[in-house]
């Protein structure tokens, strides 16, 4: 199983459904997450695919330099995926053939 923060910052496309409080990735797998955390990730997403755009167009060095914005950026999305625990099947992770009621 894949955790939750590679899928939602690395998935092709990401939407939030506020109805089931849960951001759906690439239209099959769907997270469970509060409208604030949904809009912080989605923030994140947009600097990352911006950073990555500009990167591919204007290759250079990466500044990982926490006082730069660039640094900023990467050295938080890290640290988000490397402090996740568990897998996605420990957090509520489930496509939208999962019907049934998991606990979470």
């Amino acid at each position: 199983m894949v955790p939750n923060y590679p899928l939602l910052f690395f998935g092709e496309k990401l939407n939030y459904d506020p109805t089931e409080g849960v951001i759906n990735v690439d239209g099959f797998v769907r997270v469970r997450s509060s409208r604030h955390v949904a809009q912080l990730v989605q923030n994140l997403r947009n600097e990352l695919d911006q950073l990555l755009e500009y990167k591919i167009s204007h290759p250079g060095i990466t500044r990982w330099d926490r006082n730069s914005k660039e640094g900023m950026l990467l050295h938080t999305i890290v640290d988000l995926i490397s402090s996740e625990r568990g897998t996605s099947q420990d957090s509520c992770y489930y496509d939208s053939d999962d019907q049934d009621d998991d606990g979470c």
